[in-house]
């Protein structure tokens, strides 16, 4: 999960919880254990409730002042996807290339 790769190198600090475009979110301030490696004094990250999706982050420069803020919306939850959505339709005029052999003209290695 963000939060067990956050935080070898990161204090995880729990915030009130916050609303973003009316969706219930966790809020977690994220700091670097080792500042002087890291150009952002902090993170303010959002995740939605009902979802658990990163919806806000904003980054603080060393002086506390924001510095970017990355906002994710018009988020569709369980869509509904046809399967024809994800089947290949090979090009006309493709050529297919067994790799599982090696690529063409390629001496084999022999185990």
């Amino acid at each position: 999960s963000i939060l067990d790769a956050l935080r070898p190198e990161h204090e995880l600090r729990v915030l009130p919880d916050d609303k973003l475009d009316g969706a219930e979110c966790f809020v977690l301030e994220v700091t670097p254990k080792k500042p002087d490696d890291n150009p952002m004094s902090k993170m303010v990250v959002f995740f939605r409730k009902d979802c658990g999706v990163n919806v806000k982050t904003v980054g603080h420069d060393p002086s506390g002042k924001p510095m970017y803020t990355m906002l994710a919306g018009d988020l569709k939850l369980n869509p509904d996807l046809k399967p024809d959505r994800f089947q290949f339709k090979m090009p006309e005029n493709a050529e297919i290339e067994d790799l599982t052999k090696g690529p063409s003209g390629a001496p084999q290695l022999k185990p």
